[in-house]
């Protein structure tokens, strides 16, 4: 297999050991959302799929990435963020059932033709899935108070 197009460096966010917080993933959504091109929306991708499986899916993906043409670059999250310029305080807090939810989305994502022509149109289209998955669950937000709970990253089991 040769890669497509020309080997690029691209950001691909890790969080460190004792970060519970899922900055990696939240970082690497927020880029999504801003990506310019294809490359650097799958490098972010590929982040966040690494994120929700505590790092096992790190090999393949970068393989998929080298495939590309993009050579991932490292950034531990929140350690180097001043390294690499990322203001943490910028990227909204979601603990880990918004961030499930939110991963949830984006894969449906990868099934539709969907485009939006700006951030409030979009935000707008994940409300309404989020809520039509609440109301699928039998989950209702206002009777819970999810911000004391201490939710780990999930860990995705793959076969040996």
């Amino acid at each position: 297999m040769h890669p497509i197009g020309n080997f690029k460096d691209c950001d691909f966010y890790v969080s460190d050991a004792e970060d519970r917080s899922g900055i990696a993933f939240r970082i690497a959504y927020k880029t999504a959302k801003q990506s310019k091109n294809n490359k650097e929306l799958c490098a972010s991708w590929g982040s966040m799929m690494c994120a929700m499986s505590a790092g096992r899916l790190r090999v393949p993906v970068d393989l998929a990435l080298n495939r590309i043409g993009l050579i991932p670059r490292e950034v531990k999250l929140p350690s180097e963020a001043e390294k690499f310029n990322i203001n943490v305080t910028d990227v909204p807090e979601m603990d880990w059932p918004s961030i499930l939810v939110t991963f949830g989305c984006c894969i449906l994502f990868l099934f539709q033709n969907k485009s939006f022509q700006n951030e409030t149109l979009y935000m707008i289209y994940m409300c309404d899935h989020i809520r039509e998955l609440q109301k699928t669950v039998g989950y209702d937000p206002a009777s819970a108070n999810l911000g004391e709970l201490d939710f780990p990253p999930p860990v995705l089991e793959l076969p040996p």
